[in-house]
């Protein structure tokens, strides 16, 4: 409903009745800024109190509702640490997952011990692509971080999606912001929820170690979102971040092929993600023709007869190559059959821009040489 009121054009009819419901939605942001300021406060104040693991913790989060591209640079983030020779763990809230206990792991470094749907799709991917890296998920992401340290000798703790949790202190905190809709559509920019799609104002960027400006492969926003930053943290190191389609994944048989597979083919390409025109941005930047496109909620829960209704869509329209994100292979997986052809497009950070300046940040702030 929110993405149709952004989108609407603000005449005629339609903008006579739509108006009072979006006259209701800014009255509602200004109580949840208020609950914001609230909690920031007794934070500040040491009402609530901010809990400290005994290990460094890095905390990659974002301001705003929907996808920025924050899973794959958790990844990145963690293999760059092991590089480094660091022990790194990771704590997730495990959003949508379906788990009857809270605190849960999802891998202990050596095997995965959870489903996608009981610990959330994003933990799970983590977990998939980290073998070697244990990953806990829990409210509580304190406990969950005590949980991780009693059994793992951790030097590193990355705290996925954390930057608005206040209750665990963080040495790190790296924000990240979507290149190509960074503070929310045209109509509801900057706007909290739910008018817009912001989970805090955005003074919140005051308490960001360095800001990472994502899909700068889709953006040409560099100079406007840096005009803003600095109008609220004038001193912050900001880096662009660009992403790169490097490999597809057999969902069902994990068979590994080259992108190049898809030049000239036609696709069905179907996810439920935070940000669907990226996905397709990419797939069309490998050559695909992607002939129909299925949008799902972002965090669907696949079944059966989806997966059914896609391939008779498919075969309807003479498609045949069906691709999915990464993040919905890992849910689609548990409804296909063995011989389904469906394929994941998996996705990794390509570079930094400045490599040398967030290597330097980097090892400054963990204090390696």
């Amino acid at each position: 409903m929110r993405k149709l009121l952004d989108e609407i054009e603000p005449i005629g009819l339609w903008w006579f009745i739509l108006k009072p419901l979006l006259g209701f939605l800014t009255l509602l942001s200004f109580v949840y800024g208020g609950i914001c300021w609230l909690r920031l406060f007794l934070y500040r104040s040491g009402l609530l109190k901010t809990r400290r693991l005994k290990t460094l913790v890095i905390s990659i989060g974002n301001l705003t509702v929907g996808g920025t591209g924050k899973t794959p640079l958790v990844i990145a983030m963690a293999e760059y640490l092991c590089r480094m020779g660091l022990k790194v763990g990771v704590l997730s809230r495990g959003y949508k997952g379906q788990r009857k206990e809270d605190l849960q792991w999802v891998s202990d470094g050596k095997e995965l011990l959870g489903r996608p749907l009981e610990v959330g799709e994003e933990p799970y991917l983590i977990a998939w692509r980290l073998k070697e890296v244990p990953v806990v998920v829990g409210r509580d992401r304190y406990r969950a971080g005590q949980y991780l340290l009693e059994r793992f000798n951790l030097d590193v703790i990355l705290l996925d999606d954390g930057f608005q949790h206040l209750g665990l202190h963080r040495d790190i905190d790296l924000l990240v912001i979507d290149g190509t809709l960074p503070f929310g559509p045209p109509r509801a920019r900057g706007r909290l929820l739910p008018r817009g799609i912001l989970r805090e104002p955005l003074g919140g960027m005051r308490r960001a170690s360095a800001i990472l400006v994502s899909r700068m492969e889709q953006s040409d926003q560099w100079s406007e979102i840096t005009r803003q930053i600095r109008g609220y943290h004038p001193q912050v190191p900001v880096f662009q971040v660009f992403f790169r389609p490097t490999g597809l994944i057999g969902v069902a048989s994990s068979e590994v092929r080259d992108v190049t597979f898809l030049k000239g083919q036609a696709v069905l390409a179907f996810s439920g993600i935070g940000h669907p025109p990226s996905f397709r941005f990419f797939l069309e930047s490998l050559g695909a023709k992607v002939v129909r496109e299925v949008i799902f909620e972002d965090h669907h829960i696949y079944t059966r007869e989806d997966i059914k209704k896609l391939f008779q869509t498919a075969r309807h329209e003479a498609i045949d190559v069906l691709v999915t994100t990464e993040k919905d292979g890992v849910k689609v997986r548990e409804v296909l059959d063995p011989n389904d052809s469906v394929w994941a497009l998996r996705m990794d950070l390509e570079r930094i821009e400045g490599p040398e300046a967030w290597e330097h940040f980097i090892r400054e702030r963990i204090k390696i040489g």
